[in-house]
């Protein structure tokens, strides 16, 4: 795509060209917009189209955002099944190799702002600030019987299933996991979204939460109160993983640049 496109796209849904120049060259799919009609989203369609650009409609029904990811603790290979051990229940869930189709990866990250203070009718004093961040890698399986992804929270996963494979750090267990996976399964991998979640911010925002209430501090005092301010992407990650799977399904994953709208 020759820079004049680029920029144009950009200038169209105010991104940066370089992020969005960075998000195409993975070649995955990647959400330009969200049209609040029909009609709306055929003319989008349209000018993208005009622009040599290759684009699908993608209903938000459609990405069933009802339909709940199952966590696993941990996997067991059979000699044609793979079988999830749910962490909430011991569940077991099992699925053929053949019938694994794709495996999306991504992290997982919270920031929090805890703000302490103390309020009398004429003024509010701050006592304390704190910020935390959480950062957790997940691998998203999904088998062709089933639209409920199973999801492996790395820092929380038994790499048992690894064998003789199994490694000293976790970086190392996810490769060889994640490899063990295209050996045995005609599953593909979608490791884009690190490089797309700069351009998927203008679709899905990161979600934002605020509350409030009494302070927790040792020391607090009857009018001491404690406000919390909390973002994080998950809603971001799934709501990308679950439009993967849905083009996935639908035959319509591109082998080049594709833009949905």
């Amino acid at each position: 795509m020759d820079d004049s496109v680029m920029e144009q796209i950009a200038a169209k849904f105010q991104l940066n060209p370089e992020e969005l120049r960075t998000a195409f060259s993975t070649g995955a799919p990647l959400p330009l917009t969200s049209a609040s009609s029909d009609e709306e989203a055929m003319r989008v369609t349209s000018e993208l189209n005009d622009l040599g650009m290759e684009t699908r409609v993608v209903l938000g029904v459609n990405l069933k955002k009802d339909v709940a990811h199952v966590n696993i603790r941990a996997l067991e290979f059979a000699e044609d099944w793979v079988t999830a051990v749910s962490r909430i229940g011991r569940q077991r869930l099992a699925a053929r190799f053949r019938d694994m189709a794709l495996i999306v990866t991504g992290r997982l990250l919270v920031h929090r702002v805890e703000v302490d203070e103390r309020r009398s009718r004429s003024s509010v004093k701050a006592l304390d600030r704190r910020e935390l961040s959480q950062d957790q890698s997940v691998i998203d399986l999904y088998a062709q019987s089933s639209d409920a992804p199973w999801r492996i929270t790395v820092n929380d996963f038994d790499f048992s299933c690894l064998g003789e494979r199994k490694g000293l750090t976790t970086f190392d267990n996810v490769k060889a996991l994640i490899e063990l996976l295209k050996e045995r399964t005609p599953a593909e991998l979608n490791d884009a979204y690190a490089r797309v979640k700069p351009v998927l911010a203008h679709v899905w925002p990161l979600q934002n939460t605020a509350s409030q209430g009494r302070s927790r501090r040792p020391s607090a005092k009857r009018h001491d109160f404690s406000v919390v301010n909390c973002s994080d992407n998950e809603e971001q990650f799934n709501n990308y993983s679950r439009l993967v799977w849905c083009l996935k399904r639908q035959g319509q994953t591109p082998d080049s640049e594709r833009a949905s709208v």
